[in-house]
Order: C-alpha cells, then sequence, then structure tokens
C-alpha cells in the first residue's frame, strides 16, 4: 500500500492555538524508502533555518546535513523547496511568525500600561 504525503507545518495563530498549515502535497512517492522521506524531511527544515525565512526559529540540525544526502533525495529537496518558494507557502510561514510576533508584543505593552 503506498502512502500519500503531505508536508505540513505547525504553528500559532495571534490567539496562541496550534494550527497546521499544509505547504506541499507531494503525493505517492512509492519509489523512495522511507529512510529517503525522513532525509527529505531533514533537508527541508535544513533549508528553512538556512534561508532566514523565520527569524529566531531555533535550530534542528546544527551541520548541513544535506552533504550526506543521495543525489536522488537532493533532487526531491530542491524540487519541493523549489516548488515551495512559487506558491508561496514558505513568505505565509514568515508573515504568520511575525504575525505572532506582533500580537505577542501588543500584548505586552497593553499590560504595560
Amino acid at each position: 500500500m503506498d502512502h500519500y504525503y503531505r508536508i505540513k507545518e505547525s504553528f500559532r495563530d495571534t490567539e496562541g492555538r496550534v494550527r497546521i498549515r499544509l505547504m506541499l502535497a507531494a503525493g505517492f512517492l512509492p519509489e523512495l524508502t522511507t529512510d529517503e522521506i525522513c532525509d527529505i524531511s531533514r533537508g527541508l527544515t535544513y533549508l528553512l533555518e538556512q534561508s532566514g525565512e523565520l527569524p529566531g526559529q531555533q535550530h534542528l540540525f546544527d551541520h548541513n546535513s544535506m552533504k550526506e544526502m543521495s543525489e536522488k533525495v537532493c533532487r526531491y529537496v530542491n524540487s519541493f523547496w523549489k516548488e515551495m518558494k512559487q506558491k508561496g507557502t514558505i513568505d505565509a510561514a514568515r508573515e504568520s511568525y511575525e504575525e505572532y510576533c506582533l500580537h505577542q508584543s501588543n500584548l505586552a505593552d497593553w499590560e504595560n500600561l
């Protein structure tokens, strides 16, 4: 049985509730092993952290995990990254982060009155 893969991101909205955003519907990937799927996930996380798209985000991986990946996995990572950038889902992640930070600073200002 093949699995249908989606790349999702968890985030907090301005109310502080946890939400999930669909970044990319990757689809069925029967040509990939479970380890390759995990490597793709690590690669995309690495690219997001290194891109500076989410300022202040804690790094899950300290070294360049892309160097250890196969050429096949790197092709998928780069393809998925490019597609997410074109669709604007990476930009949406940044906007929700900035909106959350603004909301938190406004709450702090209100409490200081």
